[in-house]
C-alpha cells in the first residue's frame, strides 16, 4: 500500500505540471496514460501470475521452484516488454491520430508516446522482482524502490516539463521523458538490492538459467487470461474516454480530474489486492482453504476502512481534492466545473464502496490460480459496462453524470459474479 501510495503520487504530481500548460495537453497525456497503460497491462498480467506461481510453490515449501519461477518470469516479461516496444514504434501514431477526434490532443499524445515507450523495457524487468517480493511476502524493498521512482520523477517532471536546474523545456515531452528516466532509476536501485539481498541464495535466484518446459507450462497456464483481463479492462477505459471526447475538452478535463483521483483509492486496493492473491495461493498451499473465508471478510473490511480513509475528501472537501491534480486556473475558478465535478464526486464516493465489497472476491478468483474464470468474469462485465456505456452517450444522450453512473454497472457485476464463484465453483482443489 506504502509503495501504491507513493506511485499515486506520482501520478497526480504527472497530472498537475501538466495541467499548468493548458487543457489540451492535461487531456493528452490523461488519455496517452490509459493508452500506454493498456498494452502494459499485458506485462502486469505476467507480474501478477509469476507472484500467485510463487506464492504457491511458498506455501508449499519449495524453494527451488520459486528461484525456478522467478527466472522464467525475468526472460518471458523482457521478451513481452520487446514486442510491445515494436507496437508502440511501429503503429502508436498511426493508431491515435485514427482514433482520437481532436488533432491537437492527438497530436500531444504522440509527442507524449516519443519517449514514454521506452518504459516498457525498464518496467517490464523490475515488475519481475516486484512480483517475487510480493509472492514470498517480503514488501519493504517495494517502498524503498517505489520512493525512488517517485523522488526522481517528480524532479524530474518538474525539470524537464518547465526547464528547471538547467535541463532543456521540453513540455509533454518531458513528462514522458521524466517518468520513462525514473523507471530506469528505480530498477537500477531493485537490481542492486536484489543482488545483495541473502534471501537470493535461500531462493535459489540466480542460478543457471535454462529452458525449463514446466515452469513455462504454468507460465501458459495462468499468464493469458490474466494478461488479457487487464489488457481488456484498460482498453475499455480508453474506449470510455473516447466516449466522453464526443462531449467536448472540458467533460474530458472533468473527467481527467476523476481518473487522477481514482488512483487515490488505487492505493489501498492495489495493496490489499497483492495480498488477497498472496494469501489465498499460499493458504490452499499449505492445505488451509477453510481460513480463506474468515480472511476475505477482514479484507473488505480494511478495504471499507481505507477508502474511506483515503477517499472522505471528495465528499467533504471536494475543491481541495481538485487542487491536488490540476492547477489550471482556468478550469478551478469557473464555478460551473466544480459544481459539475462536486455532483460526480458524490456518486463516485459510492461507486469506490462498491469496489470495497467486489475487489476482494474477484482477486481470490485469481489467488485460486484458475486465471481463466477471473478472465471470464472480467470479459462479462466489462461487456455489459461498454454496451451500457455506448447506450447513454448515443442513444440516450445522457450527461457527464448519466455517463459516469455506469461504473456501478461494472463493478457491480463483477462483484456479483466473482462472489457466485466463491460460493458455488469447486475452486479449493485448483492446482498451479
Amino acid at each position: 500500500m506504502i509503495g501504491t501510495f507513493v506511485q499515486s503520487v506520482v501520478m497526480i504530481t504527472d497530472m498537475a505540471f501538466i495541467s499548468d500548460l493548458g487543457t489540451i495537453q492535461y487531456d493528452a497525456v490523461g488519455n496517452a496514460g490509459i493508452l500506454y497503460m493498456s498494452l502494459m497491462m499485458l506485462v502486469q498480467g505476467i507480474s501478477d501470475s509469476s507472484q500467485i506461481i510463487i506464492a504457491r510453490r511458498k506455501g508449499e515449501g519449495n524453494y527451488f521452484d520459486v528461484g525456478r519461477t522467478f527466472r522464467h518470469s525475468l526472460i518471458i516479461l523482457f521478451s513481452f516488454s520487446l514486442l510491445i516496444f515494436a507496437t508502440y514504434l511501429l503503429f502508436i501514431d498511426s493508431f491515435i491520430l485514427e482514433t482520437v477526434n481532436n488533432s491537437a490532443i492527438a497530436y500531444n499524445m504522440t509527442d507524449f508516446f516519443e519517449f514514454r515507450r521506452y518504459g516498457v523495457l525498464f518496467e517490464a524487468l523490475r515488475l519481475a522482482m516486484v512480483a517475487y517480493y510480493i509472492g514470498i511476502g517480503n514488501t519493504r524493498v517495494i517502498i524503498f524502490s517505489t520512493l525512488v521512482l517517485s523522488l526522481s520523477n517528480v524532479f524530474l517532471d518538474y525539470s524537464l516539463i518547465y526547464g528547471e536546474f538547467g535541463f532543456p523545456e521540453m513540455g509533454i515531452q518531458g513528462a514522458a521523458l521524466a517518468s520513462t528516466s525514473a523507471e530506469l532509476i528505480s530498477l537500477l536501485f531493485m537490481f542492486i538490492y536484489i543482488l545483495n539481498d541473502k534471501k537470493s541464495k535461500t531462493y535459489h535466484l540466480f542460478e543457471r538459467i535454462h529452458f525449463d518446459r514446466e515452469i513455462f507450462q504454468k507460465f501458459l497456464k495462468i499468464a493469458p487470461p490474466m494478461m488479457l483481463q487487464g489488457f481488456i479492462a484498460l482498453s475499455a477505459w480508453y474506449i470510455f474516454f473516447s466516449f466522453i471526447e464526443e462531449l467536448g475538452p472540458i467533460e474530458l478535463e472533468i473527467s481527467h480530474v476523476i481518473r487522477s483521483l481514482y488512483f487515490i483509492a488505487f492505493i489501498p486496493m492495489y495493496g490489499l489486492n497483492a495480498t488477497t492473491r498472496t494469501y489465498v495461493s499460499s493458504l490452499i498451499g499449505a492445505g488451509e482453504t477453510n481460513k480463506i473465508p474468515l480472511f476475505l471478510r477482514r479484507i473488505i473490511l480494511l478495504n471499507l476502512f481505507f477508502l474511506i480513509l483515503f477517499l472522505h475528501g471528495i465528499v467533504c472537501y471536494p475543491i481541495a481534492m481538485v487542487h491536488l491534480v490540476n492547477y489550471n486556473s482556468d478550469f478551478i475558478m469557473n464555478p460551473e466545473y466544480m459544481e459539475s465535478i462536486r455532483g460526480l464526486f458524490r456518486l463516485i464516493f459510492g461507486n469506490m464502496m462498491l469496489i470495497g465489497f467486489a475487489a476482494p472476491f474477484f482477486h481470490f478468483i485469481s489467488g485460486t490460480g484458475n486465471t481463466r474464470a477471473s478472465f471470464l468474469v472480467e470479459i462479462s462485465a466489462i461487456s455489459i459496462y461498454l454496451v451500457c456505456s455506448y447506450l447513454l452517450v448515443y442513444v440516450l444522450e445522457a450527461g457527464l453524470m448519466g455517463i459516469w453512473s455506469v461504473e456501478y454497472i461494472y463493478f457491480g457485476s463483477m462483484g456479483l459474479f466473482s462472489f457466485l464463484y466463491f460460493k458455488f465453483a469447486n475452486w479449493k482443489n485448483t492446482t498451479v
